[in-house]
This record gives structure tokens, sequence and C-alpha cells, in this order.
């Protein structure tokens, strides 16, 4: 069990690793099933330790993760993505079950780097503040934590 005041240790006893695939129900009884691709636990003196990041391998009434995995893309104001942000609660209350580990298939992804205020991060760690105009050139973590993925991911299609 997690240590007394440091409750991010439940997340790392549930999720051990990045590379895990997770099962997320679905309001329509599909799942989606997810991989896990960085975990905030991971950042840099726990900054965010609160997220995790994961990409769409399938939604389907299955269960299993299919034999050729791929990542679904998204697009949303800002373009096309594949990483999604978000909190985690549904991983600590077991809303979202881990299936089994696996290994991150997208190159790009394995050394995940994001946009946070305006500073790059690689896998959570700080690289180095962005110019203005290289922002549009990363994955912006605030646009991408999306709220409807707490409790639900009933819109998924709408991000297709």
């Amino acid at each position: 069990m997690a240590e007394k005041g440091r409750p991010w240790l439940i997340v790392k006893e549930i999720l051990k690793q990045t590379d895990d695939y997770c099962l997320i129900p679905m309001e329509d009884d599909r799942f989606a099933i997810s991989q896990i691709i960085w975990l905030g636990t991971d950042s840099e003196e726990q900054k965010f330790k609160e997220l995790f990041a994961f990409c769409e391998v399938s939604i389907d009434h299955e269960k299993n993760v299919p034999e050729k995995v791929s990542y679904l893309n998204f697009k949303d104001h800002r373009g096309d993505f594949k990483a999604i942000f978000t909190a985690v609660d549904n991983i600590k209350s077991e809303k979202w079950s881990i299936l089994h580990e696996g290994f991150v298939v997208d190159a790009s992804l394995s050394d995940l780097e994001f946009n946070m205020a305006g500073a790059l991060y690689r896998r959570g760690q700080p690289v180095r503040v962005l110019a203005i105009e290289e922002y549009k050139d990363y994955l912006l973590m605030g646009s991408r934590i999306m709220p409807w993925w707490k409790d639900s991911c009933n819109n998924i299609d709408d991000f297709r």
C-alpha cells in the first residue's frame, strides 16, 4: 500500500510502467482499449503526478488488445493528435482496468514531448522554454486534457 501522504504511489502500484494497456468502459457498452505512453509520476519532482498520457488502440465490444496495434487519430481545432492527457482518478478508482503490458508501437511517442505553459517537456522532464512560433510544433498538454474522459467516454467519436 502507498505511504501515507504520498497518494501518487497508489498510481505507481496500479500502473507499474508505461506501455500497459487499459480497458475503458463506454456508455454505449463498447470499450476503448488504450495504451499508456507516459506516466506523470515519472516527471521531475512529481510535477505531473496526477496525470498520464495514453493513446487509443481500438473502440469495440471486444475487451482484447488487437493483434496488430496502431493508434487512432483524433482531430480538434489545433489539428491531428494521438496522445490524450487525463487525470489518474479513473485508474485509482479502478473504473478503468489494466489488461496487460505491451510496448509503444509509435517510436515518436516513446519520448513524448509536450508544451506546457510555453515550456517544452520530454517525458515530463523540462527541456527548454519554447519560442512562441514553436508552440504549434508540439503537443499542447492544456488542450489535450480531455475532461469528458473523467467519467465516461461517450463522446469519443466526436474527435475522429
